[in-house]
């Protein structure tokens, strides 16, 4: 990143953090913006299915311990609804006052704009700084708690997740959407939630759910 890219980058994260209070949503924008253009890649070595179910089995247990509301967002939940693709991805989505216990349990993270990453039993996890997304506490409310990652777990449900999806927009998310909507009744509940929480978006939505149904 170049030196101007950094002072452009903690430019905007000021102006971000200035305007939490007036416009939260904006402010979440701008810091997905900084996310997107200054996260460097992440180094990750070979991830197994076993690793994977470690790590998870240990932040769920610490987590549960420390008494934190969280759930499983992230490209495994959505492989846990549909299975558009593979995916190691593991996020849990929690409110940003309990980011501060998780980097006690979890220390030697790296503290980015939108997520708290650390490396457990040789995976990445990333515990997102939910109050940054509007549809937070609805999300939560309305986890279901499943067997999944051999642990029982609340996991967003399909219509939230298109909401995070829809947010981070890379090609690999849009893929996860179109999977995700083709369940049962997702559609109409991904358009009252758009619509709801990010009306902008709601065009993007539209057309998504006519490839869908449609192919065009």
């Amino acid at each position: 990143m170049s030196f101007m890219t950094k002072i452009k980058a903690k430019y905007i994260l000021k102006l971000a953090k200035r305007l939490e209070q007036h416009d939260p949503h904006l402010a979440a924008e701008l810091n997905m913006l900084v996310a997107s253009a200054t996260n460097k890649p992440h180094p990750r070595p070979t991830i197994t299915l076993g690793s994977v179910l470690r790590a998870s089995q240990t932040v769920v247990q610490t987590l549960e311990d420390a008494e934190i509301d969280f759930a499983l967002a992230g490209g495994l939940a959505v492989k846990y609804w549909v299975d558009v693709r593979e995916s190691f991805d593991i996020n849990f989505v929690l409110h940003i006052k309990d980011i501060k216990t998780v980097t006690k349990l979890f220390p030697k993270g790296q503290d980015l704009p939108l997520m708290y990453l650390v490396r457990v039993e040789e995976t990445d996890i990333g515990f997102l700084k939910g109050d940054l997304f509007p549809w937070l506490n609805e999300a939560l409310l309305s986890a279901q708690e499943e067997s999944g990652l051999g642990v029982k777990v609340k996991i967003i449900r399909p219509e939230y997740l298109v909401l995070f999806k829809l947010r981070a927009a890379r090609d690999r998310d849009v893929s996860d959407i179109k999977g995700l909507l083709s369940l049962d009744g997702v559609s109409e509940k991904s358009r009252y939630l758009v619509n709801k929480f990010m009306p902008d978006r709601f065009d993007d939505i539209e057309q998504m759910i006519r490839e869908n149904e449609f192919g065009v």
